[in-house]
């Protein structure tokens, strides 16, 4: 197989968490599909969410963008503007997020 070509079945699955102070809240299941095919510059992950875990803390990026499309599921989604409060939104399969750099 090509090393550029890659299949997720082959990319072990890890469960991510945070750093200490907050090593103790589970977060998603995800196979870093981006890192297993090289790419430096194109951060690729598959997660699964189970129910009643978040994939992050509330966060920004200032030079990343952030896409994350739903292949399955409802998750709900939470964002906030800057200088905004933190609100949720109903997401769904088949839903595309984009969040912009700053």
């Amino acid at each position: 197989m090509l090393p550029f070509i890659i299949h997720s079945d082959d990319v072990p699955e890890a469960e991510g968490r945070y750093p200490a102070p907050f090593e103790a809240e589970a977060l998603t299941f995800g196979r870093d599909l981006g890192s297993a095919a090289g790419v430096e510059r194109l951060g690729t992950f598959i997660e699964r969410l189970p129910p009643g875990r978040r994939t992050s803390r509330l966060h920004a990026h200032l030079r990343e963008e952030e896409t994350v499309y739903v292949l399955a599921g409802a998750p709900v989604l939470r964002w906030r503007m800057p200088e905004g409060p933190s609100e949720e939104s109903q997401i769904r399969k088949g839903s595309f997020v984009v969040f912009r750099a700053g």
